[in-house]
């Protein structure tokens, strides 16, 4: 693993984390004070929930962190794939979990976000990866993982990722690439819960091994046809991959950049839920919050603004209904839709 200086602060604040246990701050402060759970800051001044200390008390609620790899796909660009994954991660993160990002889009967005400069600075990529995988049988992905915090750890990307895909063609007969992510994360996969990959808006070599890496393909869509249209190929191509290889997926569409007073999205909206895409889509969406790009490209997650963006309330809604991890005692309703993820039918 990387050694690096990124100190991305993933710490939450007692009212957030009370917010999400469901319960108010002073029930939150009793409960820790009887389960002898010390939240205080170095200062001794304050209160803050660390990941660890968000771990300790998911454990004594018997709550457990499921091993998962999601992977956030459509073939439509723009629809909000990359900060979905940022969102969704790094939350996942300061809820206690250990987790993975893998960036597979050349254009290094998720990478970015967090910091991770991969023009001036060489790191791995998966680009690196696969060829030292396939041209030597060595496994170098501990190299190419950079720690963002202790349980926060990113796979970064850059322009070299353009190549993969003609690589893998041209050694096709050297890898297979059903079983090319299950072989080169093997090595690693027991460190972490859950692994978020950000998939590039393709169908190709990498993003079939993607799929058949993952128990999950999460799909952003917007409130536009062309965006639902990406749906279609998507579905098409892990059918495909359960027909040649038996590969079942559970399939989840979530509504990102929801606005819902323009009449077309609702007419949108009601035409998929009643589609045979009804059947995939999440409770929870995603609202309208035109402040989260600014966030991002300050290098801090999307948690840590100062004013809260109605999406946040979205985006955890979504972990935990994508995870089954879920910290409320009577968990919150959200819908546009119903919310049933299973896998692909042929």
């Amino acid at each position: 693993m990387n050694q690096s200086n990124y100190t991305l602060n993933t710490n939450i604040s007692v009212k957030d984390f009370a917010n999400t246990l469901g319960i108010s701050v002073q029930a939150f402060h009793k409960y820790v004070k009887e389960n002898g759970i010390n939240t205080r800051s170095d200062d001794g001044k304050s209160h803050k929930i660390t990941p660890d200390v968000a771990r300790q008390i998911a454990m004594k609620r018997g709550i457990t962190y499921p091993h998962k790899v999601i992977n956030v796909h459509n073939i439509k660009g723009g629809v909000g794939k990359t900060t979905s994954v940022h969102a969704l991660a790094s939350r996942a993160a300061a809820l206690g979990a250990r987790v993975l990002m893998v960036d597979l889009d050349m254009q290094a967005n998720l990478t970015r976000s967090f910091g991770v400069d991969t023009a001036r600075k060489a790191h791995h990529t998966m680009f690196d990866v696969v060829k030292s995988y396939v041209d030597q049988s060595a496994n170098r992905v501990r190299d190419a993982i950079i720690p963002l915090s202790e349980n926060l750890h990113i796979i970064p990307s850059s322009l070299q990722l353009a190549h993969l895909d003609l690589f893998l063609i041209m050694n096709s007969t050297k890898v297979a690439v059903q079983n090319l992510f299950k072989s080169i994360f093997e090595d690693v996969r027991g460190n972490y819960d859950f692994v978020f990959i950000d998939s590039p808006p393709a169908l190709s070599q990498i993003t079939s091994a993607a799929h058949m890496y993952s128990d999950l393909v999460a799909m952003p869509i917007e409130m536009d046809l062309f965006s639902i249209d990406g749906i279609d190929y998507n579905i098409e191509h892990i059918n495909i991959l359960k027909q040649n290889y038996g590969k079942n997926l559970e399939i989840a569409i979530f509504v990102n950049k929801y606005d819902g007073r323009p009449k077309a999205d609702m007419e949108i909206l009601e035409t998929l839920k009643s589609s045979n895409y009804g059947r995939y889509l999440c409770d929870s969406y995603i609202s309208m919050s035109s402040g989260l790009r600014t966030t991002i490209a300050g290098g801090q997650t999307v948690w840590e603004s100062a004013r809260k963006h109605p999406a946040l309330v979205g985006f955890e809604s979504l972990l935990f209904e994508l995870t089954t991890l879920n910290f409320q005692v009577e968990p919150k309703k959200q819908a546009p839709a119903s919310a049933i993820m299973t896998e692909a039918t042929v």
